[in-house]
């Protein structure tokens, strides 16, 4: 775990080190499930613990399930999957939003 001294300045360019972020726009069409990957702008050290959402539940996202899989140090993939078996959806430029966290 990273530890600053007191006084120390927090930089932008030691922090990206330790936790980045990030707003995805997903758009597919006629799909029961669908993976979109994303690359971290800095490398980690380690795999980091990402948290991911979708920004709204409302319309096309609603009931939609997310998950996260393929965690390493350059990147991961969002899954969203349909609520219901055998049934597809159409998502025009919805956001996800993520943060990943160093180890």
């Amino acid at each position: 775990m990273p530890y600053w001294l007191a006084g120390e300045r927090l930089t932008g360019f030691r922090l990206e080190n330790f936790i980045q972020r990030g707003q995805e726009s997903i758009s597919f069409s006629n799909q029961q499930a669908f993976t979109h990957d994303v690359m971290f702008a800095v490398p980690f050290a380690n795999a980091p613990i990402i948290t991911a959402t979708i920004a709204s539940g409302a319309g096309a996202a609603a009931r939609w399930s997310l998950r996260v899989t393929g965690v390493t140090t350059t990147g991961f993939t969002i899954v969203v999957t349909s609520p219901t078996s055998g049934a597809t959806g159409t998502w025009s430029g919805v956001e996800v939003n993520w943060i990943a966290v160093a180890p």
